[in-house]
């Protein structure tokens, strides 16, 4: 826990009232029409109202701000950790889903469609039930109540928006519960799909066998061309693409420049 967090959540709003001024300054987010007036911090103290829980939830935060949640059942607990959450990082976590989504251009500009449509193309596009249910009986349940949780500050949030999204010009979003199974971020710890455009590239420079014994696989194997495809053809464009995917979103040197409105490789 870095020192923002452990001089609560005050602290932490500021680090993301900096990260939106830098937003806007780099990346020229301009200001949306009809925006609500920016709000005062979070509520933090005292009886809030929200619809959503079965029954009354208490929620203490100690001297560091860290939430503990009291609740008589499951749905009100993960509604409430929902809540709090989108109370402490609505701004980081607008910007990760978005990020994750290939959504980054709606809010900061054209010079991240390029970055949003390798970002969508790497999208997981299976069987959501399947995937539902390949985790515990109730994760499902837990995450929809979670979200809940979320979309409850979220409506408070439009009414009086954050001072991070007023400065940065735009409006947060509802969630929906399959938002927290984005496979983005797994993506970008496995390194896969780029270390075999790599290793591609290198096979076509230096010859299997020569690949196989200056960079052996783990577990041992040998180095497999699938019939039918020629590593020659496979272009370093390819693993700049894929690099591209999922990346922070204040990493300037990701965006490609934009002239009249259009897209430009830098």
């Amino acid at each position: 826990m870095d020192d923002a967090r452990r001089r609560g959540p005050a602290a932490f709003r500021q680090r993301a009232i900096g990260a939106a001024l830098a937003a806007c300054g780099w990346f020229a987010c301009g200001g949306q029409p009809s925006m609500p007036p920016a709000s005062q911090p979070p509520q933090v103290a005292g009886t809030l109202s929200a619809v959503g829980v079965a029954a009354p939830v208490r929620i203490v935060r100690d001297r560091w701000g860290v939430p503990h949640i009291y609740a008589t059942n499951q749905d009100d607990l993960f509604f409430a950790q929902g809540f709090v959450q989108a109370q402490d990082r609505l701004f980081q976590m607008d910007l990760w889903r978005r990020s994750v989504q290939g959504r980054l251009a709606e809010v900061l500009g054209a010079n991240f469609i390029e970055r949003d449509a390798m970002t969508r193309r790497m999208q997981y596009r299976g069987d959501m039930a399947a995937e539902w249910a390949s985790y515990g009986p109730d994760t499902q349940d837990i995450a929809t109540a979670f979200v809940r949780g979320i979309n409850a500050y979220v409506d408070l949030a439009l009414q009086r928006l954050p001072e991070e999204f007023a400065l940065a010009g735009w409006r947060p979003d509802h969630w929906q519960a399959a938002d927290l199974l984005n496979r983005t971020d797994a993506f970008l710890m496995s390194t896969g799909a780029r270390d075999e455009v790599l290793r591609a590239r290198l096979v076509a420079a230096l010859g299997r066998n020569q690949v196989d014994g200056l960079a052996p696989l783990v577990p041992p194997s040998r180095t497999e061309v699938p019939r039918g495809i020629d590593p020659a053809t496979i272009s370093y464009v390819l693993g700049d693409a894929l690099r591209r995917v999922g990346t922070a979103p204040f990493f300037s040197g990701l965006a490609a420049a934009v002239t009249e409105g259009r897209p430009k490789s830098s």
